[in-house]
Formats: C-alpha cells, structure tokens, sequence
C-alpha cells in the first residue's frame, strides 16, 4: 500500500476528458431492491467501489449462510452497507452478527434500530448501546407508523423504505429532527416511484404501500458526487475544459449532488450540457469576494469541494447545514478544518457554520486524509495554487473513484508514489 502520493501540476491549460464511477449511492439501493426481491447473487466489477464491492460480497455471504448458528458480517467504514443491511437482516431469517471498523463502531445506529424494533425486530447491542457491534436475528416483521430522527443521518429513512414494500400495509414514517442529506431520502423514494411502488410524501410524513418492487428498469448514473472534485479542479485553474464523460443532464438526474453544476457557477466554472456528457469549463475569477453563502444540509457530499474550492480561489465564504459531517467516514468537521490550517487557510466553525476567510494556500506538510476518501479528492485540486502537494493514504479512494488518480494523470498531473 502506498503510504504518499506527491502531485505535480502542469504547465498551461488544464484540458481533458474524464471517466466517472456509477454512483455508489444509486447502485446500492438499486442491489438492496433487487436483494429484497430475492436476487442475493451479484457478480463483483473491477469498476465498482469499495463500498459496493463490499455489499455484494456480503449479500453473498448472507445467501450462503442463512441457517448457520451465527454469520459474523464486518461493514467495514460504509455506512450505506451497515445501516442497508441492518433492516435486511432485521427480517430474514438467521442469526447475525453485524460490525464495523473501529471508526464505524463510533458511528450511531439508535435511531434506526428503534425503528425497526418497533416494527418486531430482535436486535441488541453487544457493546455500547446505540452503536456497533449489533446482534440480530431475523424474524418477520409488522407493518406501523415510525418516527424517525433524521437529524444524524438519511440512511436511516432509506433503509426503511427500501423494507417498507416487503410490509404486508407497508409503513408510515414521520421524519423529526433537521432532515439533513434529505436528498437522498428524494432519491430512494424516486427510486421506489420508478420500481412501481405507490409513495406519498406530506409535511415530513412519508407512506409507503406494500408491494414488490419492478426493478429490472432502475438504472445506473455516473456519479455526480464524483465530478464535484472535476468542477473544483476547473474552478481553481486558469482556463480548465473538462469533459465529464456519460455524466447525465443534472436536471433528469436522480442524484440530488447533480446540484453542484448551479453551486459552481458562483465559483466560476459553467457547465454545457452534451448528448454524452458534461463539458466543464472555467469562465472568470474575480479576486476579493468575501461574502459567498452555502447551505449544504441536503447535499453534504459537496461540503467538501466546496470548502476546498473556495479556500484555493482566495475567497470567502459562509458554508451551513453541516454539522452532521461530524458522523461520516471521519470527523470531516474536524478534519476539514485541521487540513485548511495546515494549509495556512482562515478558517472558523462558529454556531455550526464553517466561515472561510480571503486567505493564500501554502503548504508546510502533506494532507492527512483520515481515511476518508473524500478528504484525498476534495485537496487533491489544491494543487493547483500550491503547484505540487502531498496526499497521505492514497489509496483510500478506491471506497468510491477507484480510479480518481488515473483520470488526474491522463489529464498530465504528474504522480509521485512514495
């Protein structure tokens, strides 16, 4: 495993075409569907991320081992495959054993456990109550109205909506607390629209009827989280041009991240539209704003690009709804912030809004990531103003843009392995 990666800029235009990875967040609830329906069997793609890679293997070893005593399930650090799984197993018969890394261990999973104990399930925690490690043994599970606190995280919500179908009356789910990523509660719901189940959405209540889910039309998007590293890149060159291969029009994506073309337009950077992709170019640069506002609670994905764009062009900026970053694959509140300082970046988190100031970047240090892949993507652009600069843990990557380093070399930044 590479410990460093040291990234040379080039001289000139920024120009190129890049390959996107299919939306991990799409793609998992499109397998959750189809698991649901029965279909456990999933063939792993050299192309997949990390993340989904990983489901499939786990639902394999889930079909093969349904009437062992007890299946030892390691989620790893991804959320979506831990709390997905969680009301998977909750309701198949067997007897489960479902952990994570050390990091994921620190990650909550009350809210959805009691959902789902009210709806009959046995789960109990074999350490620290409200996180991993849990134990369950599937059983069958009863329709009822759930309420859900949505202020940590959406992935509780999904996964009970991709259950709720199974339910022979489905479920009603009254969503409490700041929905935060509520995005992707859009998008799960889209999804069931699309597979033929009957949704309903009204003042934070959502119904669910039951019924099997048509599947076999969902499909697969490029991932327009992964291009928001692209539109950071082209926002802190001088003239970038990057087509953004395949990526689909923002307005009939399902993906709520496809957003980031209109926050990016602020930064200078606009966005053509293609019959087979997305041409991103940079338009202006105008030194000296101090006033930009974000409220990024729905799209929490971007937080970071964002953060890193703006630090990189000298500018200022207000970014809000992200205090729930603290719960991901790092502390990315923390992790952001440390990461900007190093850089010599004026940052402050006050009142649970990040204030960046007009400030120059200047590099001391490599980045830590936190083995988090989006802290490596999201300061990779800031090459850019610094000319060469150090990623620690590469390789991290791989959970979501496996090949993110490949895409930035054929582009001509020059890659030192250490």
């Amino acid at each position: 495993m590479k410990e460093l990666v040291r990234i040379v800029r080039p001289f000139g235009r920024i120009s190129g075409e890049v390959s996107l990875p299919v939306s991990k967040s799409l793609y998992n609830r499109i397998i959750m569907l189809n698991a649901y329906c029965g279909e456990l069997d999933n063939d792993v793609d050299m192309a997949d991320s990390g993340d989904t890679a990983l489901l499939k293997r786990l639902l394999g070893v889930i079909k093969e081992n349904k009437d062992s005593e007890q299946v030892i399930l390691d989620c790893e650090n991804a959320g979506t495959v831990c709390r997905f799984l969680m009301s998977f197993l909750a309701a198949r018969n067997g007897h489960w054993f479902l952990t994570g890394s050390s990091r994921m261990k620190e990650r909550p999973v009350e809210p959805l456990v009691s959902a789902l104990r009210l709806l009959g399930a046995d789960i109990s925690y074999c350490e620290k109550v409200g996180f991993l490690p849990v134990r369950i043994r599937g059983t069958k599970l009863q329709s009822a109205t759930l309420k859900v606190d949505t202020s940590v995280s959406s992935q509780f919500v999904s996964s009970l909506l991709m259950l709720a179908p199974t339910l022979e009356k489905g479920l009603i789910i009254e969503m409490q607390g700041d929905c935060v990523s509520e995005s992707y509660v859009s998008m799960t719901l889209s999804m069931l629209k699309n597979a033929g189940i009957k949704v309903a959405l009204k003042d934070n209540v959502i119904h669910v009827s039951g019924g099997s889910p048509d599947v076999v039309d969902l499909q697969k998007e490029p991932d327009w989280s992964g291009a928001a590293f692209w539109y950071c890149l082209v926002a802190l060159s001088a003239r970038g041009d990057i087509f953004l291969k395949g990526l689909n029009n923002p307005s009939v994506s399902l993906q709520g991240d496809s957003i980031v073309a209109d926050l990016f337009r602020s930064l200078g950077v606009s966005s053509e539209v293609m019959s087979d992709g997305v041409r991103i170019r940079k338009r202006f640069h105008v030194p000296g704003i101090t006033r930009l506002r974000f409220n990024l609670q729905s799209t929490p994905d971007l937080v970071l690009p964002i953060a890193t764009a703006v630090s990189g062009l000298g500018y200022g900026a207000l970014i809000s709804g992200i205090s729930h970053l603290q719960y991901k694959e790092s502390d990315r509140i923390r992790a952001l912030i440390t990461e900007l300082r190093a850089l010599n970046i004026n940052v402050d988190y006050i009142d649970k809004i990040l204030a960046i100031h007009p400030s120059t970047v200047t590099v001391f240090r490599p980045v830590n990531t936190y083995n988090d892949h989006r802290m490596a993507m999201a300061f990779a652009p800031l090459v850019m103003p610094s000319r060469t600069l150090d990623i620690r843990n590469p390789e991290v990557v791989s959970k979501s843009y496996p090949q993110f380093w490949d895409m930035l070399k054929q582009m001509g930044f020059e890659l030192q392995w250490k």
